[in-house]
């Protein structure tokens, strides 16, 4: 409890400064009189303050879950969006390492579902992103299917994420989903915490479901998690409010132009 506590109050300390250190590098950067030179240090001073932000924040995370401290927060929400919000966040670092990144859902994937998205979200950006950074060319897949009815407006949903990357050994397996534990075979560049699986194992779980891993190593791995939900109709889901449109007012016709 005493570890926890103290890695939760340093890891709010640290990153109040560091916010600043990256708001200051942002605002140098845009400054007109900067060289490119000056922009480019500016570049890896930000770069770097990203990354040792992630690194606090998992800590943060971590200590939160060993304190019990992490709740779920069901709420509805449109699977299909969701995932497409993944594949634009995740088509950038694709495209600058060569890599074809897919994603496939299967046709009776349901789209509104009540589940924690927030939760759901940091577990697919975990596993993709990692399948992207050990990736070196080839391709990284997401799939989503519906495996099977649990209860009644209940259905299980499985997501893999499968790449063309060094794989897993089997021995290792069975430890990367432990706390700040990395694989051996990582270069400096690569390393972290150790606490993005560890994280995702916790929200797997915590979401009633279930997370592990697969593959042959030098030939790839697949990071799998299968969750139930509960399924809902459309006239379910909240109805969000028009724009571009004062309230009351009768609507266009096909050919008029758009307010």
């Amino acid at each position: 409890r005493a570890k926890s506590v103290f890695l939760a109050n340093m890891s709010h300390e640290l990153r109040t400064p560091l916010n600043a250190v990256l708001g200051f590098s942002r605002v140098m950067k845009n400054a007109a009189d900067a060289t490119a030179e000056q922009r480019q240090n500016l570049d890896i001073i930000t770069r770097s303050g990203e990354h040792l932000l992630t690194l606090i924040n998992n800590v943060l995370e971590i200590s939160r879950i060993e304190s019990g401290r992490v709740e779920l927060e069901a709420a509805p929400i449109d699977l299909d969006q969701l995932l497409e919000e993944i594949k634009s966040l995740i088509h950038v670092p694709a495209l600058e390492k060569g890599l074809d990144f897919t994603l496939e859902q299967a046709s009776d994937l349901p789209r509104h579902i009540t589940v924690d998205g927030g939760k759901l979200r940091q577990v697919l950006l975990n596993l993709v992103g990692n399948a992207i950074k050990y990736t070196k060319r080839g391709k990284v897949t997401l799939r989503a299917t519906a495996r099977r009815k649990a209860t009644a407006g209940r259905v299980k949903v499985k997501f893999e994420v499968s790449d063309t990357g060094p794989g897993i050994r089997e021995q290792e397996r069975k430890r990367i989903f432990s706390a700040f534990v990395q694989l051996g075979n990582q270069s400096p560049a690569n390393s972290g915490t150790g606490l993005g699986l560890a994280i995702s194992r916790q929200y797997v779980e915590l979401m009633g479901g279930m997370i592990g891993v697969a593959g042959v190593p030098g030939r790839g791995s697949v990071f799998y998690f299968e969750i139930p939900v509960t399924v809902l109709p459309p006239e379910a889901m909240p109805v969000e409010p028009r724009r571009g449109r004062v309230a009351g007012s009768p609507r266009r016709g096909g050919n008029d132009p758009a307010p």
